[in-house]
């Protein structure tokens, strides 16, 4: 296997390379051999908490190209401070866990020459991607009118244009090898089959074209820990107690199916792509810290 394509995430003057472990055994070398610099980092983001639980942080969004505050729904306790969900740009509205991903397509991907599809339509990376990509594409799954019409609302209210395109990933209508780019953020937890969702992706990627999923990632995983199952009659089991993340539109949340682990990786592989590892950007001065581990493939 050739060696991994370099990927960057941009800063105000130049770029900083962003490591890719593309197994656990991977990570565990890099963590022992700068294990000091990883217990720092994660000192740093306790006191970090702290900090910003009172007051916005300052630094440069890579996405707006100018400096912006960060913010963090307001918490009781640093703890419960999510750095990965948080740290919202106060300009674009994204918070650190897409704008990590976005900082790595754009910077690997000319968004002016090439098709980037995104699973998650009715939302504020979307909206940037439209205003930044010749060709952003989104969609959404929804199983009724009513859904549709109240997310058709929701991205108007963020700023998109265009009527909510419906798909399923797991079955998806674009043409073999029509696209360059593929993202999903948040997205494979909560489908059933997400094997089948990747393989689709590979399916659609031309070759050459790279994959971006962000998904809950769990680093002292060796194997995906498999929360719920649907059987074939379509009934849930519950093998650990339900988890549900929020939905902007709908405030019942949505079921989470997984919490991976490092075998997503060869499952990536098994559904079509040659390179697959798991990145983890890292920038204080652009509002990115803590776990937001980000799977970057190419086909």
């Amino acid at each position: 296997m050739s060696a991994f394509p370099d990927l960057m995430i941009s800063q105000v003057a130049g770029g900083v390379r962003v490591p890719v472990f593309t197994s656990q055994a991977d990570w565990e070398r890099r963590l022992e051999c700068e294990r000091s610099v990883y217990d720092a980092r994660w000192r740093m983001e306790q006191e970090f908490r702290a900090l910003v639980r009172t007051q916005c942080w300052v630094g440069w969004c890579g996405l707006c190209g100018e400096a912006s505050e960060f913010s963090v729904a307001r918490q009781d306790e640093p703890a419960s401070i999510s750095l990965r969900e948080d740290l919202v740009c106060a300009r674009c509205g994204i918070n650190a866990r897409a704008r990590g991903a976005l900082e790595l397509i754009r910077n690997r991907m000319d968004l002016q020459t090439s098709s980037v599809y995104l699973t998650e339509q009715a939302s504020r990376p979307f909206v940037w991607l439209q205003r930044n990509a010749r060709s952003a594409i989104g969609s959404e799954y929804v199983r009724d009118q009513d859904s549709e019409r109240k997310l058709q609302q929701y991205f108007r209210d963020l700023g998109g244009e265009g009527d909510i395109r419906v798909e399923d990933v797991t079955g998806l209508t674009f043409g073999n090898e029509s696209l360059d780019c593929v993202a999903s953020f948040d997205v494979l937890e909560h489908v059933p089959d997400y094997r089948a969702a990747l393989a689709e992706f590979a399916r659609v990627l031309r070759p050459g074209g790279m994959l971006v999923v962000t998904v809950p990632f769990v680093f002292s995983y060796a194997t995906t820990l498999v929360r719920a199952r649907v059987d074939g009659s379509g009934e849930i089991h519950h093998f650990v107690t339900p988890e549900y993340h929020g939905d902007p539109v709908d405030g019942a949340g949505i079921l989470c199916f997984y919490h991976f682990g490092w075998d997503l990786l060869e499952v990536v592989r098994e559904c079509g792509f040659f390179h697959a590892g798991m990145t983890l950007p890292w920038h204080p001065g652009m509002g990115m810290m803590d776990h937001l581990w980000t799977l970057v493939a190419f086909k």
